[in-house]
């Protein structure tokens, strides 16, 4: 039978033994609910940060990473950092903002896995799509305005006339005198340059490029409009 100064003893050692696991256990109890709350914490997605036109607010989309869900466009202040929800946007198709804008209205584009993307304006918090001819194709441009490219034979007086201000296209090194004569508008093609117009809701042509034959055609790489 142990002597009550031996129980005493065990007793002692048991108290340091818990009073120094103590910690520990907080410690390990702290941790498990740390990553309890980062196992529940919603997974987002922020993309396509753009400066708005007036350069005082950033544009970008979000979306949680959950079946379903749909995407939002947000606007922050950069000066006071306030948040602001300007748009929902459908779940069914994949949004991106486009960095360009038409009367000061931001451009989005959305695809989805049977429709081709498609341009969308935000206006008054009301997405409303872009819908221009057949004829006209989207060309990569860079700040305000959306421009379109059109390709064809050049006829009627309108379309020759516009080709007055057009900027000169000087002929391939190979071609030879006969080659390089001007041709007549039968036989000559033209590439016009239009922007939308949100107001008349379709492309304005700003002016045509001449161009005789598919080695002559000029490449157009990216659209920026003048400031003035």
């Amino acid at each position: 039978m142990a002597s009550p100064a031996n129980r005493q003893r065990v007793l002692k050692l048991g108290l340091w033994a818990l009073l120094c696991a103590l910690p520990f256990l907080a410690l390990s109890i702290y941790l498990g609910r740390q990553v309890e709350r980062v196992q529940t914490l919603p997974v987002d997605e922020y993309r396509d940060l753009v400066w708005g036109v007036d350069e005082k607010n950033l544009l970008f989309t979000h979306r949680a990473l959950v079946e379903g869900s749909s995407t939002e466009l947000w606007a922050v202040d950069a000066s006071t950092s306030d948040f602001a929800a300007l748009a929902q946007l459908s779940a069914d198709r994949a949004w991106r903002l486009t960095g360009r804008f038409v009367d000061d209205l931001p451009v989005l584009a959305a695809a989805s896995s049977t429709e081709a993307e498609q341009l969308f304006l935000l206006d008054g918090g009301a997405l409303k799509p872009v819908t221009v001819e057949a004829a006209w194709k989207p060309l990569a441009s860079q700040g305000k305005g959306i421009f379109f490219v059109e390709s064809g034979d050049v006829g009627g007086e309108e379309r020759l006339a516009s080709m007055e201000d057009a900027p000169e296209v000087a002929p391939s090194p190979e071609a030879t005198p006969e080659a390089v004569s001007t041709p007549s508008s039968a036989e000559q093609a033209g590439m016009g340059i239009g922007r939308y117009d949100r107001q008349a809701g379709k492309v304005e042509l700003l002016f045509s490029i001449p161009f005789r034959g598919a080695a002559e055609e000029p490449r157009i790489q990216l659209v920026r409009e003048s400031p003035d």
